[in-house]
C-alpha cells in the first residue's frame, strides 16, 4: 500500500482547485485513506466481479484472513483518513467527520464510486492483483 500512498496524494493535489489554501493529502493520509477503504472495497468488488470469477476467488470470499487483515487497520487508519478527508471535502463537511456516525459510512460512500468503475473484464486482474496483496505482509502501520 506504500508505494501507492505518493500517488494517491498526487492526485489529490492535481484535482485540488488552484484556488485552495487546503494542502494536498500527505502520503500517509493517502494510504490511511485506502487502508481504511479497503475492506469494503474488498467486499463491493467480491460482489461486482461474481460473474466473472470462481467462487473460490479471493475476492469472493466474504470472511477469511485476507480480509480480516485489512478489517485490522481500519480502527488505526481512521485518523489520518479522516484528515485526508478533511482535506478533500467542503468546510462545512469537517465537523461531520468529527461525528462518531462518520467513519462507518465512508467506506460504504467511497467504496461504489470505485467499484463502479470495474467491467467484468477488469476483474481477473484485479483477482490477480489481491493474490498478489495476499501474499505481503505490512510492515508499519499508517503514521
Amino acid at each position: 500500500m506504500k508505494r501507492f500512498a505518493p500517488l494517491l496524494a498526487v492526485l489529490a493535489c492535481a484535482n485540488a482547485p488552484v484556488q485552495s489554501t487546503q494542502a494536498c493529502v500527505t502520503p500517509a493520509e493517502a494510504e490511511a485513506l485506502v487502508l481504511f477503504v479497503a475492506p469494503e472495497l474488498i467486499r463491493q468488488a467480491g460482489a461486482r466481479c461474481a460473474n466473472a470469477l470462481p467462487p473460490t476467488a479471493l475476492l469472493r470470499r466474504t470472511s477469511g484472513s485476507f480480509l480480516a487483515r485489512y478489517e485490522a487497520e481500519t480502527d488505526a487508519a481512521w485518523p489520518q483518513a479522516k484528515a485526508a478527508l478533511s482535506r478533500l471535502t467542503a468546510p462545512q463537511a469537517i465537523q461531520l467527520l468529527d461525528s462518531s456516525f462518520a467513519a462507518p459510512i465512508v467506506a460504504s460512500l467511497i467504496a461504489p464510486m470505485v467499484v463502479g468503475n470495474i467491467d467484468a473484464a477488469d476483474c481477473p486482474r484485479i483477482e490477480r492483483a489481491a493474490t498478489s496483496f495476499s501474499h505481503c505482509r505490512r510492515a508499519t502501520s499508517p503514521a
